[in-house]
C-alpha cells in the first residue's frame, strides 16, 4: 500500500500545481485573485480535516508547537505559491517548489537517521543536476525573472519545506498518532490568516471568479487534503523513507510539469532541459532501489 500512497501523492501533487496555473490563466486581469483562490482552497482543506477529526478525535497539548510551525508554513506557502505562479514562469516556479521536497529528504538523512546508500547519494546528486539543467533557460529575457517573483518563490519554498518536515516530525515523535488533530488545528489556524487577508482584499471580481473559476481552488483543496492524508501515513513508513519519498515525488512532478508546460502553456524547453528530465528519470529509479 505504501507505493500506492506514493504514486497517489505524486499524481495529486501534479494536479495541485496545475490547478493554480489554470486558475491564473482563467482569471487573468482580475483583482486580488490570490486572496480568493487561497480562501476557497484552504476552506475546502479545513472542512475535510474537520470531518476526519470528528470521526477520529484525539487531543494532546504537546502537539501544538508542531501545529504552529505547520500553520505558519502552510499559510505562507499557499499564499506565496499562487502569486509566484502568476508573475513568473510556471515550470520554474514548480521546480523550486519540488526542490523543497528534496531538501526535506536530505533532512531525513541528517536528523532522522535514515540509511545513506550509494544509490541514494547518486540519486540525490542526479536530482540536483536535473533540476539545475531544467532551471537554466538560456536568455535572461525569456525567463520572466523578477525580484518580486524571487521573494514569493523563496517564501513558498521555505513554507513548503516547513510543512513537510513539521508534519513528518510530529508523526515520528508521537508514534503516528494525532495526525487528524494536527492537520485540523494547523489548517484552521492558517485559514484565520487567509480570511483576514481576503477581508482586506479588493472583492470586485469575486462573483465573476465564483462563476467561472471556483472549481480550480476546489480541486487544489481536495488534492491538498488527500496529499497530506497520505503523507501522514507515509511519515512512519519503513518501506519508503523520506530520503527516497520526497525526491521521487519531486522529480516525477518536475518531469510532468515540464512536459505540460511545453505542450499546454507553450513554455519552450531547451535541449539541455530535456537532458535534465532524462537524468531525473534515472535519479527516480536509483532513489527507488
Amino acid at each position: 500500500m505504501d507505493y500506492f500512497y506514493l504514486i497517489s501523492v505524486t499524481v495529486l501533487n501534479i494536479i495541485y500545481s496545475l490547478s493554480g496555473s489554470f486558475f491564473n490563466r482563467k482569471t487573468d486581469g482580475k483583482k486580488d485573485t490570490s486572496a480568493f483562490y487561497n480562501l476557497i482552497l484552504v476552506s475546502v482543506v479545513v472542512l475535510g480535516w474537520g470531518i476526519k477529526y470528528a470521526i477520529n478525535p484525539s487531543f494532546d497539548v504537546a502537539v501544538f508547537p508542531y501545529i504552529a510551525i505547520f500553520a505558519v508554513g502552510y499559510a505562507v506557502a499557499i499564499s506565496a505559491l499562487i502569486i509566484a505562479l502568476k508573475i513568473g514562469p510556471i515550470m520554474l516556479t514548480n521546480l523550486f517548489i519540488n526542490l523543497s521536497l528534496v531538501v526535506s529528504g536530505i533532512w531525513g538523512l541528517i536528523f532522522w537517521g535514515e540509511p545513506l546508500t550509494v544509490f541514494v547519494i547518486i540519486g540525490i546528486v542526479l536530482t540536483a543536476v536535473s533540476i539545475a539543467l531544467c532551471l537554466f533557460t538560456g536568455k535572461k529575457s525569456e525567463q520572466k525573472i523578477t525580484i518580486k517573483w524571487a521573494i514569493f518563490m523563496t517564501l513558498a519554498f521555505v513554507g513548503n519545506a516547513a510543512c513537510v518536515i513539521s508534519q513528518a516530525q510530529q508523526q515520528k515523535d508521537f508514534g503516528g498518532n494525532h495526525g487528524d488533530m494536527f492537520m485540523f488545528f494547523a489548517t484552521a489556524l492558517a485559514l484565520i490568516v487567509i480570511i483576514i487577508n481576503y477581508i482586506r482584499s479588493d472583492k470586485t471580481d469575486t462573483k465573476l471568479m465564483l462563476k467561472k473559476a471556483v472549481h480550480f481552488p476546489i480541486i487544489s483543496g481536495v488534492s491538498n487534503l488527500v496529499i497530506n492524508t497520505f503523507n501522514i501515513i507515509l511519515a512512519t513508513s519503513e518501506i519508503i523513507p523520506a530520503s527516497v519519498r520526497f525526491p521521487v515525488i519531486s522529480v516525477c512532478t518536475l518531469m510532468a510539469i515540464s512536459i505540460f508546460s511545453l505542450f499546454v502553456f507553450k513554455e519552450k524547453l531547451k535541449w539541455w532541459q530535456w537532458i535534465g528530465i532524462g537524468l531525473g528519470i534515472i535519479a527516480t529509479v536509483l532513489l527507488s532501489v
